[in-house]
Order: C-alpha cells, then sequence, then structure tokens
C-alpha cells in the first residue's frame, strides 16, 4: 500500500472522514487542528524539498509535469497507508493529462455528496450567495485556493459533475466511491470500508470509537473552543450542519432546477433521485 488520496469536490465530508480515520487509526478523540491522515497537500514546501526548484518561480503547466516525480518520490518512501487531501480535478483543466497517476500502490477514496447539499454548504463556506455558489459548480474554470507551506496555491475544480466523473471514471489508479450520505445513514459500514480499501485493519471497536468521537456535534464544540485553522472565514464556523437533504428548505424552485440541469447525469447515476419541480418545469 502507498498514497491515499482522500478526494473530494469542497464540502463533501473530506475533514470528516479525515477526523475518523485519524480516530480509528490512532485509537484517540481527533483535535481537528492537527490531523495526521489527510494533511492538505503535499505543501510546496515538500514539492521544493523533493525536487529543488522553487515552487512560487514555477508556471502551473511546469508544477503538473513535476509533480508525478514528488508523487513517485512520496510513494517510495512509504511502507503504510499514507493519506492527503486534495479537492482538485483529476483531469487538469484544457488538458488530458492527468494531475494523478497510479505511484507504488497509490489509490483514492472519492467522497461524494448530493450537489444541492454541495451549493448551500458552499455558499456558506465562501460567505456568497447561494446562485454564486451554483454558478461556480457549473464553471469548468473554477479554482479553490489553499495556503500550503506559506504559499496560496490555486486548485482546479473544472465543474462538480466533470470533478465526479473525471475521479470515477479514470484509469490511472483504483478508486473507492464514498457517499456523504452513506457517512451519515451507516457511518460504521462507510468507515469500515475506507479503512479496509487503504489496508488498514481496525476492530469494529475501534470503528465504533472514532464514529463517536466524530460525531458533528463533537466537531462543531472542538471548533468552538479552538478555531479550525483551515476554515476560510474567520466570522463563520465551518463545521455547520452535517446534515443530509437540508437543500430542501434553502433551495428555491429556479435554483434547484439549474442544479439539476446541469448536473442531473451524474446525479442519476450516484442514485440522487431528481426533484418533481424539475419535472414540472419541463412539462
Amino acid at each position: 500500500m502507498g498514497l491515499v488520496w482522500l478526494a473530494s469536490y469542497p464540502k463533501s465530508g473530506n475533514t470528516w472522514l479525515r477526523a475518523a480515520i485519524h480516530s480509528a487509526v490512532s485509537g484517540d478523540e481527533p483535535d481537528i487542528n492537527a490531523l495526521g491522515p489527510g494533511e492538505p497537500g503535499p505543501s510546496a514546501n515538500l514539492f521544493e524539498e523533493i525536487t529543488g526548484l522553487s515552487f512560487s518561480e514555477l508556471a502551473p503547466l511546469e508544477r503538473l509535469e513535476l509533480r508525478q516525480s514528488v508523487f513517485d518520490a512520496l510513494a517510495a518512501e512509504i511502507d503504510e497507508p499514507v493519506f492527503y487531501k486534495t479537492h482538485e480535478a483529476f483531469f487538469w483543466p484544457g488538458e488530458r493529462q492527468p494531475s494523478y497517476r497510479g505511484s507504488s500502490g497509490a489509490r483514492a477514496v472519492y467522497i461524494v455528496r448530493d450537489p444541492r447539499d454541495v451549493a448551500c454548504s458552499y455558499a456558506h463556506h465562501r460567505g456568497k450567495g447561494l446562485d454564486e455558489a451554483i454558478s461556480r459548480m457549473a464553471d469548468r474554470d473554477h479554482y479553490s485556493e489553499s495556503r500550503r507551506g506559506g504559499l496560496l496555491i490555486a486548485e482546479p475544480l473544472n465543474t462538480w459533475h466533470e470533478h465526479v466523473a473525471g475521479w470515477l471514471d479514470q484509469s490511472e489508479l483504483p478508486v473507492h466511491l464514498l457517499r456523504y450520505e452513506d457517512m451519515i445513514a451507516d457511518p460504521h459500514a462507510a468507515f469500515a470500508g475506507v479503512l479496509a480499501f487503504a489496508g488498514i485493519k481496525a476492530p469494529p471497536d475501534r470503528v465504533s470509537a472514532a464514529i463517536e468521537a466524530t460525531r458533528f456535534d463533537r466537531l462543531q464544540a472542538q471548533e468552538r473552543a479552538a478555531p479550525f485553522r483551515e476554515r476560510p472565514r474567520k466570522d463563520a464556523p465551518f463545521f455547520r450542519k452535517g446534515e443530509a437533504g437540508s437543500w430542501r428548505g434553502a433551495l428555491s424552485d429556479q435554483q434547484v432546477v439549474e442544479i439539476e440541469r446541469v448536473h442531473g447525469e451524474i446525479m442519476t447515476r450516484l442514485g440522487y433521485a431528481l426533484s418533481a419541480c424539475r419535472s414540472e418545469t419541463q412539462a
């Protein structure tokens, strides 16, 4: 086993999964500001250490060309599964060259969430309106930004449906699909499945303890006590609701129709039922 990418579109449950993995592996209650598995990365500092080049002086496509050597070097040093979080699209925008390849047993867990709920959470995350979030999720040129190693790094996201399809339909590395809604409905089966896929043997009682330790209300309590360092906004919490289906009370019929018009094919493939208002609009 080697690198395990925890991949997802933003606001799809990646951080929750990281916390659960940390707890299941360590046996401890996770500290949201010290999550070992799933560190956002690889960082710019690690990139520079391995390549000997200045990250900030390289053009984005130059970084893309060099990154596989970074992943290969990381994988060569790994004896046990090591998790890295990414929100990046599998294929670089405008290129068919994959951002990731199967280095020394690398694999990916892809976390997906109903895009109608993603839109609500993403709007809150960015401090913008719902229409802006919906528009960005349909924009092939959309990027997110994260700070790594002191540098602000742009991650290409592509559209929501192309992000999902890019990770699920690629043939470079094995992928384990995990739905956010299944994490809520049956967290034991969901988290145990991820650990087994990564090659980690965790006793059922350890998984159960990790589920208890990462209940959403407990993560919220941690954030109230010590603000989450990865939150992009200082005026709003990162851990907001952690629910499935709350879009029904937040989105207008028109907004629902627009999301389903753009992403409906992939939604149906993943088992997300399209709403009645879409049918009524098309009638």
